[in-house]
């Protein structure tokens, strides 16, 4: 879990009810990758581009994109 504390600047307090911080809590588990099939059949997608869909939708980098579903850049 990553625990970030923004400040909020005095004029835009009013909203948030004169708090001076706004605390963003991340979770940094591995997300499970949908199946390529279903985005396939949900999104009309191409057999790659579910693919390369479903591999970025676990938030992986972009070169480790590529290498997790062993498909070559063009």
């Amino acid at each position: 879990m990553l625990i970030r504390a923004l400040p909020i600047p005095g004029p835009a307090r009013s909203p948030f009810l004169g708090a001076r911080a706004l605390l963003l809590l991340s979770n940094l588990v591995s997300k499970a990758r949908p199946d390529p099939v279903l985005l396939r059949e949900v999104f009309g997608l191409t057999h790659t581009e579910a693919k390369i869909a479903s591999v970025i939708s676990t938030g992986a980098l972009p070169g480790q994109q590529l290498a997790g579903a062993a498909i070559e850049p063009a």
